[in-house]
């Protein structure tokens, strides 16, 4: 134990690779990372064996301590057939460093491959008597969770609608102790054409230990894949019974929320983010066209959602932050657009936010882009405390990039991304390796600071942007009647949004209104934001209301 708190409060750095693998997710226990990791293994035709790994790695330098392996044997054909390991959730940390693995299996045929689902135990492997697989459909697990000591399963299952074209619906599934389960919330989907809720994500409840909180991605207009989607939070007990649903985007009616994260702050309401990065079919200025298209001015937008009501309390971007912090781009002349995918979020104080993601840099090479990963730490209310980036090889014509797949805190209060790394086909990354290999987990230890190079935060707080100007005029202040608003010339497509300082909103209009009644308003302080899509700009005034 004393090697153990050594190693931790020294703030150790590394990157790690495990060739021949994927890192979906890793655990801590004491000084030991275990690391979940699918694979691929060609065998002769016509099987493809897919398995996956536990990788026992040391805390304090990334190196591997030992490996447990299991591929699934099919009584049916006799023979390997594919096991798929599919997220980040599908383990589930026990005790005594035991876990729960959840798996799904195709047993494979000349006509296709039928999926079901299993939950093993680690280390044994042994095959667990609970049963999450639905009716005769292909059904996969998407994810292990455990809430207030109750273990929770997340199962898609697919209805085939014709030969080339399945439709999937969701289960929320209990595990009980007798490993019995229960059913606790389902939703079923009939028609590609109509709303496709895929739940992708349940989150615990920090105020109530009888409450989930569903992140649902609702799909809907398919052309092949679906043209238009909208994050979702859904508030639900244990039962399954809806409490409230929000669709923290709002007003964005033009906008496809893509990667959308959530986390729950410390009063229980919820800081969710996403980025606006395509628009709906019709919906691009100047160029309307029948499908999704891109968001050329696409970033990061923040939104707080009331605990007791779902309702939204403010929205905003960081759009200037994140054009300072990732400019310049590697190619003269072309300016990156500010798109980061988030792939995951983590309340590491009282106060403070660290969201993972992606962003697809542009560069100098042959392969012409990556995929860097990336760290962006926030207050409670969206605003900016740093940003990180990480490109360990900047000159390697071969990478493509590290996508992490799973984000946690270390006990050193630093942080631990699980991903893969990607080269471009044909590129040794091994000169043992004759073509070279093309697909290896990675794992990045960063310190509290996100630092890979220790003193990275030395220049956090050097400001070298300007504060967004105000481009209307609110007045006047205090007001007692009404209060008038003043547009810059020319511009129209304003909306108006008015709350009070419980962030409740008292008036909305969708109009360019040039004054606001407040004759029926309590004396007291309020908030207008101003919004115009066109310009992608949004401003907030503090108005005094005194009769």
């Amino acid at each position: 134990m004393t090697f153990c708190i050594l190693s931790l409060t020294a703030q150790n750095t590394w990157f790690k690779f495990v060739p021949g693998w994927q890192g979906n997710n890793s655990y801590i226990k004491n000084d030991t990372i275990y690391t979940f990791c699918p694979t691929s293994k060609f065998v002769p035709h016509p099987y493809l064996v897919i398995g996956f790994n536990l990788n026992k790695l040391n805390l304090s330098n990334g190196d591997i301590i030992s490996s447990d392996s299991l591929f699934y044997f099919s009584e049916k054909l006799k023979s390997y057939t594919n096991l798929e390991y599919r997220t980040k959730n599908n383990s589930l940390n026990l005790y005594n460093n035991k876990f729960l693995i959840a798996a799904n299996f195709g047993d494979s045929s000349v006509f296709g491959i039928k999926w079901q689902s299993d939950i093993f135990a680690y280390p044994s492997f042994d095959k667990l008597n609970i049963n999450l697989s639905f009716d005769t459909f292909d059904t996969k697990v998407d994810g292990l969770y455990e809430f207030n000591n109750k273990k929770y399963a997340l199962v898609n299952w697919q209805k085939k609608i014709d030969k080339l074209s399945t439709l999937s619906s969701s289960r929320i599934i209990r595990i009980n102790e007798d490993k019995s389960t229960t059913l606790i919330y389902t939703k079923v989907n009939t028609s590609y054409y109509l709303h496709d809720y895929q739940i992708e994500n349940i989150h615990g409840d920090n105020q109530n230990g009888a409450n989930l909180f569903l992140q649902i991605l609702d799909r809907w207009d398919f052309h092949g894949v679906p043209a238009q989607f909208e994050a979702v939070i859904q508030k639900i007990d244990t039962s399954g019974k809806l409490i409230w649903e929000s669709r923290p985007s709002g007003n964005q009616d033009t906008i496809n929320t893509t990667d959308f994260q959530m986390v729950q702050l410390p009063n229980g309401n919820i800081l969710c983010s996403w980025l606006d990065f395509y628009y709906r079919p019709w919906k691009k200025p100047g160029r309307p066209y029948h499908k999704e298209d891109n968001n050329d001015n696409a970033t990061l937008w923040f939104a707080e959602i009331d605990y007791q009501t779902g309702k939204r309390l403010w929205v905003k971007n960081m759009k200037q932050y994140l054009s300072w912090k990732m400019a310049p781009s590697d190619i003269e002349g072309r300016t990156d657009v500010t798109n980061i995918l988030i792939t995951d979020a983590i309340l590491v104080s009282n106060n403070s936010v660290v969201w993972c993601g992606i962003r697809n840099r542009t560069v100098k090479l042959s392969n012409s882009w990556k995929d860097l990963p990336v760290l962006i730490k926030t207050d409670l209310k969206g605003n900016p405390i740093w940003y990180r980036e990480y490109n360990f090889y900047p000159n390697d014509t071969g990478d493509k990039g590290f996508k992490p797949y799973s984000f946690i805190q270390t006990p050193d209060k630093g942080f631990l991304l699980t991903g893969e790394y990607m080269r471009r086909w044909g590129v040794p990354s091994d000169t043992s390796q004759p073509m070279g290999i093309f697909q290896t987990a990675a794992l990045l230890k960063l310190d509290s600071n996100g630092c890979f190079e220790p003193g990275c935060n030395a220049t956090d707080n050097i400001i070298k942007i300007k504060a967004p100007q105000n481009i209307c005029q609110v007045y006047p202040n205090p007001a007692s009647n009404f209060i008038n608003i003043e547009y810059p010339k020319g511009s129209y497509n304003w909306e108006i949004t008015v709350t009070d300082i419980n962030g409740k909103e008292v008036f909305q209009a969708k109009e360019t209104l040039q004054q606001i009644p407040t004759t029926t308003l309590p004396n007291g302080t309020y908030f207008i934001q101003l919004t115009n899509k066109k310009y992608y700009h949004h401003e907030t005034h503090k108005i005094i209301i005194q009769h």
